[in-house]
């Protein structure tokens, strides 16, 4: 997967539906696990520096599987561990010499009892790396994630058991130890960790019950984060940070609708959950994340993929003068380290859409886009603006066009207004005025393409969003 970005848009491979490994949670459990992560050695060395674990299924047995990217071709990499019972879960690089595989192995086909997995990337080749004695009180151990800071500084999360009990590890540079944190739940875990600093590391999972289990490392000790509750369960399975303010974990929770996907973004002050671009549907899953230096961040899972724009706002104003996303995505806007003055991002349309309030450096403020439309964003501090499109969705079902404009009811005193261009016509025609349903049935009149536009206005307020870049439904 190759990630590449220009700080607006990305070109992206479709991984909707791929599908991941079942591997089972230790203990027999049937959570899916990733089956998959792919992590470059760093920015300098992006092309020739990549590589991917996961594990290969054939027969019944699963066994780990290790490739590198050399520029040309995928090799396969020769890993310590080939024995009948193997997966590879976590992958994480602080420089070309300096890299960390984690997982677990088994001793036959069963998978049990499993044992940690911990390889070190010397520059040349992997090595088994050994593990802390009397890990996890002669219990089983999984490690599903591990992230490196530096060559003597890395962390390595999972669990012990059953019953499970998270298993937490730290490399000093000479050695791996077991540590805890305070008072974990009942049956609560690690999935997935991401350092941004030696003291700012943060340690995602799960704790049974509706809200995730987080953790964050201060460079002292650890403490309990709390977040939003989703549905009867919900699991955080990795997690990525852009910068102390502005991180991004991913997941899975079960409501009503069945298994859905778990977004949550961190602003420097709180949890919070995010709509994706594509909530709807069933048995839907995100295992893993990647932000990008650019400000794009990618998430995939199984049945669906998601894409998430970030635009910065330095002090010479915005980075990018128009995004573009998908309806019921939200956009974050980053304010970098580097900024000596405070920033803010505001509706300057008079609806009071959004209003970060002044934000000092390293922080992030975020805006999900529940309405098709064109939004623009001010900074006050350097009078510069940001247009972000958002377009409808449109298709052709049965002989008739489906429109949505909108994933959410409008607030008090919003409507929506849709508009529709029929083929061979230059003009835009009313279809939807001063509506607050959010989809509809277009029966078409003749063969062509249709366009379709929205827009969300507060008449009170004698104020509104642009349209919405066109969409076209051929028929």
């Amino acid at each position: 997967m190759d990630l590449q970005g220009d700080g607006r848009r990305t070109e992206r491979r479709d991984v909707r539906d791929r599908g991941c490994l079942g591997a089972g949670r230790l203990g027999g459990g049937s959570d899916q696990r990733r089956g998959l992560v792919v992590r470059t050695l760093g920015r300098d060395d992006v092309v020739r520096g990549t590589h991917a674990a996961g594990a290969r299924s054939a027969a019944g047995l699963a066994r780990g599987l290790l490739r590198h990217w050399d520029g040309t071709t995928w090799n396969a990499v020769v890993a310590p561990h080939a024995g009948l019972w193997s997966l590879y879960a976590g992958l994480s690089f602080s420089g070309g010499a300096d890299g960390w595989l984690t997982g677990a192995d088994a001793p036959d086909d069963t998978g049990r009892p499993t044992t940690a997995i911990l390889d070190h990337w010397d520059g040349t080749g992997w090595s088994e790396s050994p593990l802390p004695p009397d890990l996890c009180g002669g219990q089983e151990s999984f490690l599903y994630d591990v992230a490196a800071v530096a060559v003597d500084d890395a962390w390595a999360v999972g669990n012990c058991g059953p019953p499970f009990t998270p298993l937490l590890l730290h490399w000093d540079g000479l050695a791996w130890t077991q540590t805890s944190v305070q008072s974990p739940p009942a049956d609560s875990f690690f999935d997935g960790v991401s350092a941004i600093a030696s003291d700012d590391v943060w340690a995602v999972g799960s704790q049974g019950g509706p809200e995730p289990f987080i953790e964050h490392w201060d460079g002292s000790s650890w403490t309990s984060v709390t977040s939003s509750s989703q549905g009867e369960y919900s699991m955080l399975q990795t997690i990525a940070g852009v910068s102390s303010g502005d991180l991004w974990a991913v997941g899975y929770w079960y409501g009503e609708g069945g298994q859905l996907p778990l977004i949550e973004h961190w602003d420097g002050t709180a949890w919070t959950p995010v709509d994706g671009v594509n909530p709807f549907g069933e048995f839907q899953m995100l295992t893993d994340i990647v932000a990008l230096p650019t400000g794009v961040l990618w998430t995939v899972g199984t049945n669906l993929f998601e894409e998430m724009i970030e635009s910065g706002v330095g002090d010479d104003g915005f980075a990018a003068g128009r995004t573009s996303g998908r309806l019921g995505s939200a956009e974050a806007w980053h304010f970098p380290s580097a900024n000596q003055q405070t920033h803010s991002v505001t509706d300057p349309t008079g609806c009071g859409l959004f209003d970060s309030g002044l934000r000092p450096a390293d922080e992030s403020f975020l805006f999900p886009f529940t309405v098709a439309g064109t939004y623009t964003a001010r900074d006050d501090q350097t009078a510069t603006t940001e247009t972000v499109g958002v377009p409808m969705i449109a298709v052709l079902k049965s002989g008739k066009i489906s429109a949505r404009w909108a994933t959410v009811a409008p607030a008090v005193g919003f409507v929506f207004d849709v508009q529709v261009r029929s083929p061979g016509s230059s003009h835009w025609s009313g279809w939807r005025r001063g509506v607050t349903t959010l989809v509809g049935l277009l029966t078409p009149s003749a063969s062509g393409t249709y366009g379709f536009r929205a827009r969300l206005r507060n008449p009170g307020l004698s104020c509104a969003s642009g349209w919405s870049p066109g969409v076209k439904v051929s028929v």
